[in-house]
């Protein structure tokens, strides 16, 4: 989930295929949550868009 880009720094943000691939989850798996309010997402201008903390303080709250 860290993966940097190019520039060395973590991503801020991901749209929903990045997302999903970082979470190791199906795009549609990735929508289901969304639909639900289980995954943290913003919305700006008119896309959707996952942050990169908000993410990890999900996925580590599901490790437990």
């Amino acid at each position: 989930m860290n993966k940097p880009n190019e520039h060395n720094q973590t991503q801020l943000a991901y749209r929903p295929i990045q997302a999903a691939q970082q979470l190791g989850i199906s795009l549609s798996s990735l929508d289901r949550l969304t639909k639900r309010g289980e995954i943290p997402v913003s919305r700006i201008g008119g896309f959707r868009l996952y942050p990169h903390d908000a993410l990890v303080e999900w996925l580590n709250s599901k490790a437990k």
